[in-house]
């Protein structure tokens, strides 16, 4: 039977769901929804319908599922809409911009027989399936930490122009856009429910010049340091920015009680960059093109497990909204704790407090 699928989102959704779910069999893109901020994205695809406004695209009665890939602010009115509309839906990250609106979905979701996922392709990428594989046959033993340090350039640009992504109000910022990730594979692959964390985050960019030349206070941080504290007493440290000028890295090890597993990758982060280490021995990723965008082919299997999901198949990794819903209140713990300076409890409440800028990083 062919799934009807609409996507809300003419950025990430144009840019990456819309590829990935052309090559999905027994699958008809009904449409995308996009803006006239996006207009430049409606040459990209021949044969597909593009609609001006999410909520036309909504009002199409012919639909079975949805993709929301729109802006954090509006992801609990969209998924609501889609829930209510008897849809299944698959949110992008962050899943709103805090724990309130992550359980006002879970909540809805609850109230109907569909399923509600949440984009965390990383959960996909091949390094780190082969890292969970090997935690789980038990080749290090029972694990004790989970270590992250992710580096990357995209925002070290101070000349790059203020956007939605530097108000963390709206859900911007490093934690729910990059640490977000992190939480939730280390979450997945450690299988232990948080309960403290301690958290500093950092603007190194204080201001930012918007569209019409006025500047813009920067509310949403460029670095966060975290250590979380798991159930039997794992634990979890992360070093997440996007405002380092160098070409980047993503690494995770894993310590166990017979030893590491390491997870690392570089620019341009796609398959082939990607590597893991330990007592086993050393894995490589497959080579693939260099013109492939590097999230596709995670993506693509967020979407074949979804899609699965849609039709009453089990899903063996794909987040669930109550897994995002843990995340989400973990950053809010996150950003509780950069005015306590000190541990909170998950759960503890978000508090819009603005860390203090820092000095611009030096080159």
């Amino acid at each position: 039977m062919t799934l009807r699928l609409g996507i809300l989102g003419g950025g990430f959704g144009a840019a990456v769901h819309l590829p990935a779910a052309l090559q999905s069999a027994d699958v008809e893109v009904v449409g995308l929804a996009t803006s006239g901020r996006h207009a430049r994205d409606k040459g990209i695809v021949s044969g597909v319908r593009y609609i001006d406004g999410w909520e036309r695209l909504l009002d199409n009665n012919s639909l079975d599922a949805v993709i929301v890939a729109l802006p954090p602010a509006l992801h609990v009115q969209a998924v609501k809409r889609a829930l209510g509309l008897g849809l299944h839906v698959l949110c992008e990250k962050p899943f709103g911009t805090c724990a309130n609106d992550a359980l006002d979905m879970v909540s809805a979701a609850q109230q109907q027989a569909h399923v509600l996922a949440v984009n965390y392709q990383f959960r996909y990428e091949p390094g780190i399936l082969e890292l969970k594989r090997r935690l789980d046959s038990g080749e290090i033993g029972e694990l004790r930490r989970v270590d992250v340090n992710w580096v990357t350039g995209g925002r070290a640009d101070a000349n790059r122009p203020w956007a939605a992504v530097h108000d963390r109000a709206a859900g911007g910022g490093v934690v729910r856009n990059l640490l977000t990730h992190s939480l939730d594979y280390a979450l997945w692959l450690a299988r232990k429910r948080p309960s403290h964390v301690m958290a500093r985050g950092d603007i190194y960019i204080a201001e930012r010049i918007d569209g019409d030349g006025n500047r813009r206070q920067v509310s949403a941080e460029d670095g966060v340091d975290c250590w979380v504290e798991l159930d039997d007493d794992v634990v979890i440290s992360a070093h997440v920015t996007n405002c380092q000028r160098s070409e980047g890295h993503h690494d995770i090890v894993l310590s166990g009680e017979r030893g590491t597993l390491r997870f690392s990758t570089s620019f341009p982060f796609n398959v082939a960059s990607q590597a893991v280490d330990g007592p086993a021995g050393p894995w490589r990723g497959p080579k693939e093109s260099s013109s492939s965008d590097s999230r596709l082919p995670a993506v693509i299997e967020v979407h074949r497990e979804f899609f699965g999901a849609c039709r009453g198949k089990s899903s063996h990794n794909l987040a669930s909204g109550s897994d995002s819903l843990r995340v989400q209140q973990l950053t809010d713990a996150v950003h509780h704790s950069f005015s306590r300076r000190s541990f909170v409890p998950i759960g503890g409440g978000e508090h819009i407090d603005t860390p203090p800028p820092k000095p611009r990083l030096s080159s």
